[in-house]
């Protein structure tokens, strides 16, 4: 697939395809994930035929040869459905596909405060599974494999996995086995954990979590704000007040480095 995006910020796609004799206008270069740069034009480098941005071909050599019969509607790239949002592109082979935004609803909608379009990478890996890469993909889309593969968090916290649908689409994430400790503030990672302390329980799962899961599932904004909480609060504070402090003070944290946190909600249940 090929997508392009002109000085007026629109997205276009693609088949990667040059419509004379087929080969790919744009190879991915040895051991790259994808090939991206900046071009005004695509050159096929089997018969050397242009492109344009818009998908229009520019130059066919020896074009009075076909005695007319290479029309812009039989030579121009085949296009695909696209649109954004949050950040990324999705392309659809279907002509008659639904708008994107209707695809995506009621998920879009919950999803738009945390403004995905905004986010950079903090860190990247690239990694090779032994497997087909949707068993893989679905590893990462529930946590009910947390107590049989991340056993060394079951010291710290309990988890109870629930799946959630909205529509076409669908949420996992944590409630708490424990109905002594079930509250809003601990229905995802961001909970007590286990421990007659709360605010010692709080940094000892965070940390775990952030030091033995490839620091996934939480930052290190939240894990430095737990460990102050034994010094914040007063020992005897309610697990409840813990994680309210706990919350406000990495979102001040986040806020002083230039983390907008005002305008990015932080639900603790889909």
């Amino acid at each position: 697939m090929l997508a392009t995006r002109d000085q007026n910020n629109r997205v276009q796609a693609y088949l990667n395809v040059c419509s004379h004799r087929g080969r790919r206008l744009v190879d991915t270069p040895p051991g790259a994930q994808c090939a991206h740069g900046r071009k005004k034009m695509f050159v096929c480098g089997f018969h050397g035929w242009r492109y344009d941005l818009d998908g229009n071909c520019t130059f066919k050599l020896d074009e009075p040869d076909w005695k007319g019969a290479l029309t812009q509607e039989r030579t121009r790239l085949n296009e695909v459905k696209v649109d954004t949002w949050g950040g990324w592109i999705f392309i659809n082979m279907d002509p008659n596909c639904v708008s994107l935004r209707e695809y995506l609803e009621p998920a879009a909608s919950i999803l738009d405060p945390f403004e995905f379009a905004k986010m950079r990478y903090k860190w990247r890996q690239w990694v090779i599974f032994d497997c087909n890469w949707k068993t893989a993909i679905e590893a990462f889309m529930e946590p009910y494999h947390v107590e049989g593969t991340h056993t060394q968090l079951l010291k710290y916290g309990q988890y109870y996995a629930y799946s959630k649908a909205h529509g076409l689409h669908a949420v996992s994430g944590f409630d708490e086995r424990d109905p002594e400790l079930k509250m809003k503030q601990s229905s995802t990672i961001t909970r007590a954990g286990k421990g007659k302390d709360p605010r010692v329980s709080t940094y000892e799962l965070q940390n775990e979590i952030y030091t033995t899961v490839n620091n996934a599932s939480t930052t290190e904004t939240l894990v430095n704000a737990a460990k102050r909480l034994v010094d914040e609060l007063p020992e005897g504070t309610p697990a409840g007040e813990v994680i309210k402090h706990w919350l406000a003070s990495a979102r001040a944290d986040d806020a002083a480095s230039g983390f907008d946190a005002a305008s990015s909600a932080w639900p603790q249940r889909w």
